[in-house]
């Protein structure tokens, strides 16, 4: 467990769980912009492994810049500079 750790340390700079929870987030943030008919943010965060809707919105606006129901509504756009 500990050989584990230190190698996701070492070579991600962050811990298993922590890497696991980005994936989610990053699966997560693909489902709400693809925008499927009869989508709903909590469907997809469940869908993608979590178990606490609250938790899941601060995580997500924290990471993405957005709730996830913005992103869903498709109110999400790429910066200028980045086009």
């Amino acid at each position: 467990m500990r050989s584990l750790n230190r190698g996701f340390r070492r070579y991600l700079d962050t811990t298993p769980m922590a890497y696991v929870h980005e994936c989610r987030l990053q699966a997560a943030r693909r489902a709400l912009l693809e925008q499927r008919d009869g989508d709903f943010v909590t469907r997809i965060a469940e869908d993608c492994g979590f178990s606490h809707l609250g938790r899941f919105a601060v995580d997500y606006k924290r990471r993405f810049g957005e709730s996830p129901s913005k992103s869903l509504k498709g109110t999400w756009r790429v910066p200028a500079a980045a086009v």
